[in-house]
């Protein structure tokens, strides 16, 4: 019992002894009153640095000022500020880039089997009247939907779709409509919109080229793709871009080989002669960015 009384002692001595050690570092001015032989000489050395090391204290004690905090937080708010939109602004071009291109490849996909299995495009409907449109539309659809989910989307019940789209250019104040039919949504969230119109609408020459005439006359009509349908912004070139139908599959609208000035991208989506709209396709596709955001004399 006594022994076990003097090594709790021993142990209580050490832990005060330890703590003034503490006290007298951190407050240097102040005069040992107890125990003055562990505040100087080798002993107290060795006890304080074991001390400062099992506390993770530097020998060290520097210290900011409140102004000199206040005015780091400053810059550092300053700075955020000018870099935060720009880096938010590359994370959504970044990720519109990745759908847009995750769509085409699923349509490319599915235009490619069901080819195999059923023709070529020409053969799955006729275009011989304007009311046509909308059965081919249909049939292209049914087609597809053996090889790809095609959820339909009714534009009168569920908004799906916005009203319309605007151009990215400003002073310009046009607004872009589309069909409200034949409107599919994507197992990706992509909202799609089938129309079975050829260019100029000339039906004698509806559906009779393949994809690498480029051909504007020869198609078998264009997908509208929206990346997040209703939601915004609602412009083109930003969330709305098309693809062009072919006898054997399809290619994006504004591709470096459309000639037509409708479907040029050095027209339309760099606004220079504005008449149509998705032709920003071809560049996303082609260059993998959407650097056309950011300049006024790109040139593809």
């Amino acid at each position: 019992k006594s022994g076990g009384g003097n090594l709790l002692k021993s142990c209580s001595d050490s832990i005060l002894r330890s703590l003034e050690i503490f006290v007298l570092n951190s407050r240097p001015n102040v005069i040992p009153y107890r125990y003055p032989e562990l505040v100087s000489g080798a002993q107290s050395k060795r006890l304080i640095k074991r001390f400062r090391t099992k506390f993770g204290m530097s020998n060290d004690k520097a210290a900011f000022t409140l102004a000199e905090v206040l005015i780091t937080l400053g810059i550092i708010g300053v700075v955020a500020a000018m870099t935060i939109p720009n880096l938010i602004s590359k994370a959504r071009e970044k990720a519109t880039v990745v759908q847009v291109k995750e769509t085409y490849s699923i349509l490319s996909q599915g235009f490619r089997r069901a080819i195999d299995e059923f023709g070529d495009v020409s053969s799955w409907c006729t275009r011989v009247l304007n009311s046509d449109e909308e059965q081919c539309e249909i049939n292209m659809a049914n087609k597809l939907s053996h090889f790809m989910t095609l959820s339909p989307c009714n534009p009168y019940s569920t908004k799906c779709l916005p009203d319309f789209y605007k151009t990215r250019f400003k002073g310009d104040s046009r607004k872009i409509y589309y069909p409200k039919r034949s409107i599919y949504i994507l197992n990706n969230g992509s909202v799609i919109t089938f129309y079975s119109r050829n260019g100029d609408n000339y039906k004698s020459l509806w559906c009779t080229s393949d994809v690498n005439t480029h051909s504007y006359f020869g198609t078998c009509g264009n997908i509208t793709l929206d990346i997040n349908g209703a939601s915004g912004p609602n412009v083109d070139g930003k969330d709305l871009f098309m693809f062009k139908i072919y006898q054997d599959g399809i290619a994006p609208l504004g591709h470096k080989k459309d000639g037509v000035w409708l479907e040029s991208f050095n027209n339309n989506c760099m606004g220079r002669k504005w008449g149509g709209y998705g032709t920003c396709a071809g560049w996303i596709i082609d260059k993998g960015n959407m650097d056309y955001l950011h300049s006024d004399d790109l040139t593809y």
